[in-house]
Order: structure tokens, then sequence, then C-alpha cells
């Protein structure tokens, strides 16, 4: 098709910085793009072929060396702050830092927690995000979805989403993709208090590396740092992969690691949690397989 950009370089699309190539590529710049990405829904229905799209860089891992299909990157986002009667109306790509700055500069406070989340509010809305005590939960109101079955447009509201922690209706979800959503601003927040806290996670977390955040979810009652740190991987290295010294739920590439070394780092963690505590942690990062 056209629309279909080849052979992609993924490289940048995720923070861990691994080596990736895309058969096909389509980004989705615009509300206008959403008819050409119907056009593409077709075309990979009629040709069995596979489809996947990707958000924030922040919690990717591309799992393959090259991907057979066609990878879609979600880039709607807004030009400026589109605020009605005390509602946020933001697109799936709208970074969260950048907006939550934004608000802070209107005097709209709210959001000030998310000063410290990163990636884009599709992410954040399909994994019910939380930082500093706020989730997306706590202020969502309602949220536009594209049907990929119908090729339809629907409005959903809370009871849809089936929010818990760390999880929605919408996560390993194929079924909808993410246009728009509503957002409650109309309380506040203690900024002193949370730039407090974000200066605290800058000293006991890797900034500025190739990393996503945490990679495995919290389980009940448990840190998955500590768990990790218990069983004595805290700066284990494979190849050119390793776990921080600062925070051990955090994975590093910190020279030319690949998808593998990634995996064999996961897996290490996993097995021996499993061993020694008997609990089994559940990857917080999205990973893509070819």
């Amino acid at each position: 098709m056209q629309y279909l950009e080849q052979n992609k370089d993924l490289k940048n699309f995720s923070s861990f910085r691994t080596e990736a190539i895309s058969k096909y590529f389509f980004e989705i710049k615009s509300i206008d793009d959403l008819e050409k990405l119907k056009k593409i829904i077709n075309f990979a229905r009629e040709n069995n072929i596979k489809y996947e799209f990707i958000w924030a860089w922040t919690n990717i891992l591309f799992a393959f060396d090259k991907f057979d299909w066609i990878i879609i990157k979600n880039s709607l986002k807004s030009q400026e702050l589109l605020i009605e009667n005390s509602e946020l109306i933001l697109f799936s790509w709208d970074i969260v830092i950048l907006k939550t700055r934004q608000l802070l500069d209107k005097n709209f406070t709210k959001f000030a927690p998310f000063l410290g989340l990163p990636g884009t509010f599709g992410w954040a809305l399909i994994w019910n995000a939380w930082c500093f005590g706020l989730e997306i939960k706590d202020i969502f109101i309602s949220a536009s979805l594209l049907d990929l079955e119908t090729l339809n447009i629907i409005e959903v509201g809370k009871d849809f989403m089936d929010f818990e922690y760390r999880n929605t209706s919408l996560k390993n979800n194929s079924k909808y993709f993410v246009i728009s959503m509503k957002l409650d601003i109309s309380w506040r927040n203690n900024l002193v208090d949370i730039e407090e806290s974000i200066k605290k996670r800058k000293e006991t977390q890797p900034w500025g590396l190739a990393t996503c955040w945490s990679f495995f979810k919290n389980p009940v009652w448990e840190s998955a740092g500590r768990l990790i740190e218990e069983v004595w991987l805290k700066w284990k290295i494979l190849n050119w992969a390793k776990i921080s010294e600062k925070h051990a739920n955090f994975f590093i590439n910190f020279e030319n690691a690949n998808y593998k070394d990634i995996l064999e780092l996961r897996d290490l963690a996993k097995e021996k949690i499993k061993k020694e505590v008997n609990i089994d942690l559940e990857e917080e990062v999205k990973i893509i397989y070819n």
C-alpha cells in the first residue's frame, strides 16, 4: 500500500534502543490518518498480515530482529491545552510530563503527580498508570476508541474500562485503538511535596539510560525490585545488558545489548524468584514478538 513505509528502523521507538526493523510501518499523525488506518487494517485482513500498535517508547521491548508484518506508530497529539468546564481533552500520544507542565503553567495542579510519569496518556490509560498516589482511574471521564473489528468510533466510560491496579479492559486487548480521552482537572495537589518526591526518585532510579521503567509489576504487598535484590541479581550483567545498581527493577542496555540479552535477564529473575520465594513476576514492559 502507498501509505506503508518499508524496512523501517525501530531502534529509536523503544527506550531500550535495541536494533529492530519492521517490514512495513505506518505513523498516525492526525485524525485524518484514521481513514488511512482503516484501509491498512482492511488490507491486513485481506492479506492475512499481522499488525501491532506501538505507543510510548518507555515501556516497549522489540523481541525480534525483523518484524515481518506491520508496525503502526501512534503519534496523535494536541497542539494546545483543550479544556472545557474543568475537563481536559487529550489525544493518545500526548506526552504526560509535557501536558502536566502546561497545566501547571495555567495553575491546574491536579496532574502534578504525573511530573514523575514517563510516556503518553494513551499508554497511561491502557495500563491505568499510577504515580505518587494518582491513578488514571481517579481522573478518567471518558474515552474515544476506534473499534478495530467494526472500524467504528465509540465513546466509553468508566464501566467499560474495568480499572484495576496496573490494568484495564484495554490492556492486552487488540480490538481497540485509543484516539482521545477526557480527564477531570478540577481539584488540586500539593506541588511542593511532589517535587520533593521526584527528586528522591531521581536519586534512587536510573535516569537518562537505555532502559524502560519498571520491568515487572509489583506483586501484591511486595516490591519486584526488592525481590530481585533479595535473590542477589542487583548489578547482574549478561553480555551488554544489566540490572541497575540503583534499582533492581530496571533493566539496562548499557552498551550494545540485543533483545535476547534483556529477555535472558528477565528469565533469570523470574526463575530465581519463583524458586526461592514462590512468586510469579509479571512483566510491566510490553514485549512485542514477531
